[in-house]
Order: C-alpha cells, then sequence, then structure tokens
C-alpha cells in the first residue's frame, strides 16, 4: 500500500472540511445527516479534480482525515469559544 499520498489527503480534507463549513452557511437549518452525505461526494470531487492516480482510493484517504480534523479541529474550536457541543 502506497501511503505518500499523506500531503494530497491532508490538503485535499482541508479543503472538504472548509468547503462543508462555507455550505453550512448557507443552509444553517440542514440537518447533520445533509452534511454526513455530502462529506463523501466532496471528497470523491477534491480527488478527482486533483488528478490522482486513484482518485477512489485518495477520496477514502480525504473523508477519514477530513472527519478526523472536523471533529478535532472545528468541532474543538467551537466548544473552546462556548459554540455547539
Amino acid at each position: 500500500m502506497d501511503f505518500t499520498n499523506w500531503a494530497a489527503w491532508l490538503a485535499g480534507a482541508v479543503a472538504v472540511v472548509g468547503i462543508t463549513q462555507w455550505m453550512k452557511g448557507l443552509a444553517p437549518k440542514a440537518s447533520s445527516w445533509v452534511w454526513a452525505a455530502i462529506m463523501p461526494l466532496l471528497a470523491i470531487g477534491v480527488a478527482w479534480a486533483a488528478g490522482g492516480a486513484r482518485p477512489w482510493f485518495d477520496a477514502l484517504g480525504i473523508v477519514a482525515i477530513a472527519q478526523l480534523g472536523y471533529e478535532l479541529i472545528v468541532q474543538g474550536v467551537k466548544r473552546k469559544l462556548g459554540g455547539a457541543p
């Protein structure tokens, strides 16, 4: 298994989380399942746009890192600032 795509996965995950947060600003009342469904689609789009040799494999890496990044960074910052749990 080739893990040389870590930098691309990390960059893709940052893009996916950023785009998701931006979209949440446009539709603040959307259910959480909407965002859960959109994340993998965004990851596939980002992986495809990046032109990797294996976009589906890259999309899986991007989703994994984006989910962890969202939970650790976005939710952590919200908790520290007194926002949503």
